[in-house]
């Protein structure tokens, strides 16, 4: 994710707000393995006011934030990002960019837009991904983002995780199949199978 310029960038800027430096991470480390606290925060800012902050803001989770984030009653135009407007041609690649339009707040997004001239960075990287797991019920690993960062490359990505899940699905019922099967039914099942096969290189 490091070698994506626009997620380096925000790894930088969440770093320089909130990170430790390696001293002060020694000793942190070293004072929770020598504690007897079941559970230990390292924080960089008072964690209290923090979580003060956070709740009287926010009344349900980050993820909740981000996803309503960009959903409002007259979303803006798409930006001009040098690429053409195309439109979805199937049901997996409307799915896909109705989540892009909810993600980024914008009235359309055509199915070869890029993600980051966009304006993605880390964190809508993170939703956008989540959203398309719990939407198709799939997994999808956050490096195709980066590989196919688009809504055509994440769609044809998609139907094909579809495919490998279905295939494995099936796998696992016959293997289900055959362990409450018995070695002598089996055994049959094997014969019959080689048969139709030698029956097909013969004909």
């Amino acid at each position: 994710m490091l070698a994506v310029p626009e997620v380096q960038a925000e790894f930088n800027k969440a770093k320089e707000t909130y990170g430790i430096n390696y001293s002060e991470g020694m000793e942190a480390f070293a004072r929770a393995i020598e504690g007897t606290q079941p559970e230990v925060i390292v924080a960089a800012q008072d964690f209290q006011a923090v979580v003060e902050a956070q709740t009287s803001s926010v009344a349900s989770g980050l993820l909740n934030m981000l996803e309503n984030a960009g959903r409002a009653e007259h979303k803006p135009a798409r930006p001009e990002i040098g690429t053409a407007y195309a439109a979805p041609t199937n049901e997996t690649e409307q799915l896909t960019a109705d989540i892009w339009q909810d993600i980024f707040g914008i009235a359309r997004v055509g199915i070869h837009d890029d993600f980051f001239s966009l304006g993605g960075n880390s964190l809508l990287a993170i939703q956008l991904v989540s959203r398309l797991r719990k939407n198709f019920k799939v997994e999808i690993p956050l490096s195709k983002l980066f590989e196919f960062p688009t809504v055509a490359g994440l769609s044809a990505t998609i139907a094909e995780n579809q495919v490998k899940q279905k295939d494995l699905e099936e796998m696992e019922r016959l293997l289900i199949e055959i362990e409450a099967m018995s070695p002598e039914s089996v055994q049959v099942e094997l014969e019959v199978i080689q048969s139709s096969n030698e029956e097909k290189v013969n004909g």
